[in-house]
């Protein structure tokens, strides 16, 4: 098996174990009406700064960090992490 079907295979076990917070963050994002279609980062490597950090894969012995985010610019600046709910500690007591 190579590099990226074993990434892959990690990223889909991921996103299932944190699919319900993944799935609040959306909900959350889409009550705000800044979108209909909202848009999931996962990444490995450092950080970006696109969207809102939803999970922090450091901070919770993850291979890979998720980002929510929107096509618009605009449209960011209408989300703050307390109505998306960000971070996976928080998201998970919801």
């Amino acid at each position: 098996m190579d590099s990226s079907q074993k990434k892959l295979e990690l990223l889909q076990k991921e996103l299932t174990n944190t699919a319900v917070v993944l799935k609040v963050a959306s909900q959350r994002l889409l009550g705000t009406k800044a979108t209909r279609h909202p848009i999931f980062i996962a990444h490995t490597d450092g950080k970006i700064s696109y969207g809102i950090e939803i999970i922090d894969g450091d901070e919770h012995g993850l291979k890979w960090s998720i980002r929510l985010a929107t096509t618009s610019f605009k449209s960011l600046s209408r989300i703050s992490p307390a109505r998306t709910g960000s971070k996976f500690s928080k998201m998970s007591s919801a």
